[in-house]
């Protein structure tokens, strides 16, 4: 597929922005990964200030995955979608993420991350998004191959 000087550029800009993303992401999570949460209020207040950190990074990132940067690759190659979950299934069919059904979890946890979080949750919140995280780090890095590949 020949691409026009803009999307090319697009594309890596994206993809760049996606990368910084996945950085940040990837820092909180090596910060929160061995927290042991029994009760969340006595938690310290810097590893708070980390959970808080890693949700927020958790949400922000795992929208320019899916809403940003694979939409963006689907509308280069004029694939057709109805809805997110569509957009999730075709990706994992052409390779750009390891598993629909976990990105279908990711999006879930972040919803309600982004909408529904209360003081209840947080202990489970937190312990998905330290299992779902390598998974928005890996896939985000595992696309770099896939650009490659098609010369992006």
């Amino acid at each position: 597929m020949k691409l026009s000087k803009d999307d090319y550029e697009l594309i890596h800009y994206e993809y760049s922005v996606l990368l910084k993303s996945v950085e940040y992401l990837e820092e909180s999570f090596i910060q929160c990964k061995n927290i042991q949460i029994i009760n969340f209020d006595e938690l310290n207040s810097q590893d708070k200030i980390n959970i808080e950190a890693l949700t927020s990074r958790f949400a922000r990132t795992s929208d320019i995955f899916l809403k940003k940067f694979l939409k963006l690759l689907a509308a280069i190659e004029f694939l057709e979608y109805q809805s997110l979950r569509d957009l999730i299934h075709i990706a994992e069919k052409k390779n750009w993420i390891e598993s629909a059904d976990i990105w279908i979890k990711i999006r879930q946890l972040r919803n309600t991350i982004a909408h529904e979080y209360t003081i209840n949750d947080r202990k489970e919140i937190f312990q998905l998004t330290i299992n779902f995280s390598p998974y928005i780090i890996n896939d985000s890095r595992q696309l770099e191959n896939y650009i490659k590949q098609y010369h992006y």
